[in-house]
């Protein structure tokens, strides 16, 4: 078993792609000092951005944003002069542990990947106009973000989520969820319309998670429909894609990792890009779109 949890720790599924294309002609963030954009790795995160989250952080960072880790509790002091933090799929250490040994349903442990002081932090930097973009997928990141969502009145069912009508019809997987213009998945929202034709989103694609909720005067931008299958089904979820003000700043909330950066899941000799780098969908126009709404370029 210790054998096993080891391989999990160093291949977390999907790796970023080496091979993407990162390139930004028209850098849509023109301020100087760059607005810095916080990355946390402390919280165990399955997304790093030198691992899962690099293509997400090079894209970013040729948009005209410095890209900074952290790597400390959060507290006011940690998060002071980033403009945006981003939180991407947090374990608490106990939980990592134990899904790298197979144990996760075996033992019940503290969930939460934050303490309380921790999670009032983030709330009140937000309130006094931070920008957070929180990623959870299904459990256990979900079950770990929970208290943290809780601050901005955020619920996440953390199952799976499916629907059987409205999916990626390339591999035809259920839980390849597709939100377009056509299918009235899109919500109107300024990160869905961007600044112009160019930058408005024709249909994107989430690749698993969870289901969100939030509170009223929230936006889902990225909806689910009357099809979607929702695990546990004991309330009627607004989402995948959650958009929020909160006192003076703002909050994004996301139920799946993929959607924002680029993967390779490898099979043999077979290549699954998942995220940015999927060919007919506006994920990378969605990565920048969240950013700029989340620093008021939109």
């Amino acid at each position: 078993m210790a054998v096993a949890g080891v391989v999990w720790l160093m291949w977390p599924g999907p790796l970023g792609d080496p091979k993407f294309d990162a390139r930004v002609f028209q850098p849509a963030s023109k301020v100087s000092p760059k607005p810095v954009v916080l990355i946390d790795e402390a919280h165990s995160n399955l997304d790093t951005a030198w691992g899962r989250y690099r293509p997400f952080a090079d894209l970013l960072r040729n948009d005209g944003y410095t890209i900074a880790v952290n790597r400390r509790k959060f507290t006011w002091q940690a998060l002071e002069g980033a403009r945006v933090l981003v939180v991407a799929d947090a374990l608490s250490t106990t939980q990592k542990m134990l899904a790298s040994l197979g144990q996760e349903r075996k033992f019940r442990w503290r969930a939460d990947a934050f303490d309380e002081p921790e999670t009032r932090a983030v709330r009140e930097w937000v309130r006094g106009g931070g920008s957070l973009l929180l990623i959870a997928g299904r459990a256990p990141y979900g079950e770990a973000a929970q208290g943290l969502a809780a601050q901005f009145a955020v619920e996440m069912s953390g199952g799976r989520v499916e629907d059987l009508v409205h999916h990626d019809p390339q591999t035809g997987k259920p839980d390849f969820l597709l939100f377009s213009r056509s299918n009235g998945l899109l919500g109107e929202h300024a990160i869905t319309l961007g600044r112009g034709e160019d930058e408005q989103l024709s249909q994107v694609l989430s690749f698993g998670g969870q289901a969100l909720r939030g509170p009223p005067g929230s936006a889902a931008f990225l909806k689910l429909s009357e099809h979607a299958i929702v695990s546990p089904s004991a309330w009627t979820p607004a989402g995948q894609g959650l958009a929020l003000e909160f006192g003076a700043g703002r909050v994004v909330v996301l139920a799946e990792d993929a959607m924002l950066t680029s993967l390779v899941e490898r099979t043999g000799n077979k290549e699954l890009h998942l995220g940015m780098s999927r060919p007919g969908y506006d994920n990378r126009q969605l990565t920048l779109n969240v950013i700029h709404w989340l620093t008021r370029i939109l």
